[in-house]
Order: structure tokens, then sequence, then C-alpha cells
């Protein structure tokens, strides 16, 4: 008889639970809650701050010394509809000097967690892995300050970056100025002769 005691409370909590569930979500059907990000952002902040980021890249590091082939569409571009394009990587220059075309993927993270940066989640750095058999991709880091102007940003060719998570001490001998264009000597020397 006390086991259907218990039983009879732990039904009736569990009831409670859920009903006070149902009433604390949205009454809209078609309403979807803000999705956070992992730093307790939503994600059309994130969108947001990947745009401001994406244009710093191109206008101070990229767009003076590179011609730029291709950008890849943003959210508002794509008016929230799939587009397969947006799986490669922001964007496609190409340098005269050296007669090569390249991607540039542009990841903006405000701080580290233990001196390492979480720069992408797997399934993408698989796709970059396989636009890199193609063609050389390089990240842009940029890390503290703002999307608008990063206190520190990197320039890594992928060839150096194994993992989704990256030490600070790795992706130190990639930095460069964030008020002054890249070269073409300088970008390739970030890549080491590829």
């Amino acid at each position: 008889m006390p086991n259907l005691l218990v039983l009879a409370i732990l039904a009736a909590i569990v009831y409670f639970i859920v009903k006070s569930r149902k009433a604390a979500a949205p009454s809209n059907p078609n309403s979807q809650p803000s999705q956070r990000q992992p730093g307790g952002i939503s994600k059309a902040e994130a969108h947001a701050r990947g745009d401001a980021f994406e244009d710093y890249v191109d206008r101070m590091i990229f767009g003076k010394s590179f011609a730029l082939r291709y950008r890849t569409k943003n959210l508002a571009e794509t008016q929230g509809k799939y587009d397969a394009s947006v799986k490669q990587p922001d964007f496609r220059y190409f340098c005269h000097q050296y007669r090569k075309e390249f991607w540039v993927e542009a990841k903006f993270r405000e701080s580290t967690m233990d001196r390492k940066v979480e720069w992408c989640r797997y399934d993408q750095l698989l796709r970059y892995r396989r636009e890199n058999e193609k063609m050389i991709v390089f990240i842009a880091i940029g890390l503290g300050g703002t999307p608008e102007w990063p206190k520190r940003l990197f320039i890594v060719p992928l060839d150096a970056l194994n993992y989704t998570g990256v030490y600070l001490s790795i992706l130190e001998p990639y930095e460069v100025h964030t008020g002054r264009a890249l070269t073409s000597a300088g970008l390739w020397r970030q890549a080491g002769g590829r």
C-alpha cells in the first residue's frame, strides 16, 4: 500500500510539472522560442555579428589587395530559405600577384575558454576540408573587441587547424595587424608556400 501512495504522489508531481511547462509555452503555435547560441545570444544576433565581421574582413583585410570573386549570401539575402551556396566558405578571392584563387571563412569570437577558441562545428570543419582539397582555405578568426574592429586577428590556413577548437599558442604565429590590409606576400607566407 505505501508503494501505491508513493506512485500516486510521483504521478501528481509529474502532472503538475507538465502542466506548468505547457502553461509557460507560447500561446501561438507558429511562434518559435528564440534559439540561443552557446554565448547566450540569439541566432539572429549571431548572424548579425557574423555579417559585421565578414564586412570587416572584406573591407579592411582582403578587399584592398585581392579581387573578390564570390561572397556567400547572408541570411537576409536568402530570405530564410535554404541556399546550397551558404555551405561554402564566406569569400573567394583572386590574388593577381601569385595568380591563385583562395577561400576565406570569417569567424568572430568574443573570448577564449582556457586560452582555447572554439572556431567551428565538426560538420563545418569537414566541409572546409573538402573545399581545401580543391583550393586553399584560410580561416580569419577575430578575437575580442567587436566584430567591426576585433582586438586580435588571425589568418590561418585550414591545414594548420586539425580540430574545431584551437589554442592561442597555435593561432599566435598567424596573427596579423587588425588595421592593415594583408599583402599578397603576407598571405602566402601564412600559407607556408602552398
